[in-house]
């Protein structure tokens, strides 16, 4: 059986949204807090990613 990166890149999602939704159930604030920290936190690694990747192309 061969694996991509794809392959490996859903699985990790699928591992990420599994503990985001345990540790979602047991934190004692609104879900409309949560959500807006984790939608903040993915701005940020998607910004810190896309800039590295940017200076490895140039």
């Amino acid at each position: 059986m061969n694996y991509n990166r794809g392959d490996l890149m859903m699985l990790a999602a699928g591992v990420v949204w599994a503990l985001y939704s345990i540790i979602g159930k047991k934190l004692p604030v609104p879900p409309i807090t949560a959500t807006t920290c984790s939608v903040f936190l993915a701005c940020c690694c998607g910004r810190s990613h896309s800039f590295i990747r940017f200076q490895l192309i140039t």
